[in-house]
């Protein structure tokens, strides 16, 4: 007996609306499936003259359909449970539920008791229709009403219906907005440039289907709503698709700055300068990380967390960070002195290390060089830029110096003769710097005499110079075989003054 006394009391006492606490329990107790009673839940709203009690009883369903579709949970355990609670700021009798997710919806105190606002009465109807948009209301208003449907795995018929039809409405969506995006993708190419031959299509598609979703997920953002599943699924689901859409946004934002890029690529194909070459893997790896790292942020503080204390609490540890991170932020800021030096560029035949080979790109981290085995080696620039570079792409000659070893049989008119060729030669080659090439019989050597050959050759790239080298070489050869002149191998000629004993049969060995 005393246990239901005790009981009876507190129920009382809980529905007094003496608090902000009582006041949001009655208005949420009374619209419960089991106990729904739209007539006491109106009671914890301010009715002002105006509007009849079955409106104040309508608004009062609709309040509590903004916190469901909203995917907003009500703590009970945060609302003060204090008559004279006032607000921090404004030091009124005032309590908001979410002053920033819903800052027209607060509690005021109208003498001795805890009512939601006249203001808040006021603008339900405005902000319900932004919550339920497109007509959706109108469904909403229906099933909040009508609650004599049959149920099936904890929910009405209707609402399992109503998911069967979100989904294939979602797909039939998906296909359409995929197509017209296309369209729209290649139109705005077309229009931003009026003599454009490439489209980068990997990256319209790419670009097509993240817009395609995103379309998607606010369509079943707003038509999930209308379903009224209960708060702890909506909650869930509400925040999961939030949270897609803003990876979506950041996703389309990202391909975006990718198809602007594979543009610019395809163009850079056709300039003359390496320079751009080497800019855009570097303007595309700082752009992806960057794009997500801001995209990432702006998430967080979009789900409530504070970013400023997060960047700051990053900032004390920054120092471990960095210190466990030295070898990268020394490639990063190795490859800015890369671009700012530029010892080379993409394209270019260099010698590092024992390292030989062409530059295929410079990245955030490592330099991609091909030897010319074909293999692939990643250099770390801040290692690449410790040691000394020979960059035989930026010569301006590419200088071919060899001996011709002739044999000491080959007489004095045939070598000048054949230096006079080499020299005629060299002096009507379109590709030979004249001034700085030379020919002239250099010395006697072991087993040859030397003739040096020295030509400074204008070729545009490592294939060119290799093609003219061996133009050279077969007219050498060529002249040579003209002339009579046969070139020399190490050898060696032993000369016997007498044989022992004078007897030739010691060579036979008796």
């Amino acid at each position: 007996m005393r246990k239901s006394i005790l009981l009876f009391l507190t129920f009382i006492f809980a529905f007094s609306q003496k608090t902000p606490y009582e006041a949001v329990y009655k208005h949420l107790y009374y619209l419960q499936t089991d106990n729904f009673k739209p007539d006491s839940a109106a009671k914890s709203l301010f009715k002002p003259s105006n509007i009849t009690q079955k409106e104040l009883e309508k608004r009062a369903i609709q309040l509590k359909n903004i916190y469901d579709g909203l995917g907003f949970y009500i703590n009970m355990d945060e609302i003060p449970n204090d008559p004279n609670y006032r607000d921090s700021i404004s030091k009124n009798h005032i309590y908001y539920i979410n002053k920033t997710l819903l800052p027209q919806i607060y509690l005021k105190k109208y003498g001795d008791k805890w009512l939601y606002s006249r203001t808040t009465v006021q603008q339900i109807p405005k902000i319900y229709k932004k919550v339920y948009p497109f007509g959706i209301h109108k469904i909403v208003d229906y099933f909040s009403l009508h609650r004599n449907f049959s149920k099936f795995l904890g929910l009405y018929i209707w609402q399992w219906i109503g998911l069967l039809l979100l989904i294939i409405c979602s797909a039939i969506l998906f296909f359409i907005n995929k197509f017209w995006a296309r369209k729209f993708i290649r139109l705005v190419i077309k229009l931003s440039r009026k003599r454009i031959t490439y489209f980068p299509v990997p990256a319209i598609v790419k670009l097509a289907n993240a817009i395609s979703y995103l379309l998607v997920i606010i369509f079943v953002k707003l038509a999930f709503r209308a379903l009224l599943l209960p708060i702890s699924i909506n909650r869930v689901v509400i925040s999961g698709l939030e949270i897609a859409s803003w990876i979506l946004i950041i996703l389309i934002i990202q391909r975006i700055v990718g198809l602007i890029m594979a543009m610019l690529e395809q163009a850079a194909q056709k300039t003359q300068t390496k320079l751009d070459d080497q800019i855009l893997p570097m303007l595309k790896s700082i752009s992806f990380w960057g794009i997500w790292i801001l995209g990432f942020l702006f998430v967080l503080q979009n789900l409530g967390y504070n970013i400023y204390t997060l960047l700051a609490g990053l900032s004390i540890g920054g120092i471990a960070v960095a210190l466990a991170a030295q070898d990268t932020l020394k490639n990063f800021f190795g490859s800015i002195m890369i671009f700012l030096d530029r010892p080379f560029t993409v394209g270019d035949w260099i010698i590092t290390n024992s390292i030989e080979g062409i530059v295929e790109s410079v990245g955030l981290r490592a330099t991609r060089i091909r030897t010319f085995a074909n293999s692939l080696i990643y250099l770390p620039n801040a290692l690449l830029m410790e040691q000394p570079i020979d960059n035989m792409g930026l010569r301006q000659f590419r200088r071919y110096k060899t001996f011709i070893g002739v044999e000491y049989s080959t007489t004095r008119e045939q070598i000048n003769n054949f230096i006079n060729k080499l020299r005629d030669f060299i002096k009507n080659h379109p590709n030979i710097i004249t001034e700085k090439s030379a020919v002239y019989f250099y010395s006697f050597g072991d087993s040859a005499l030397n003739i040096l050959f020295v030509v400074f050759i204008d070729a545009k790239d490592w294939n060119s110079e290799m093609e003219i080298r061996e133009g050279i070489n077969l007219f050498i050869m060529k002249t040579a075989e003209e002339l009579g002149i046969n070139f020399a191998f190490p050898s060696q000629s032993i000369y016997i003054e007498k044989l022992p004993n004078n007897d030739k049969n010691y060579l036979k060995g008796k």
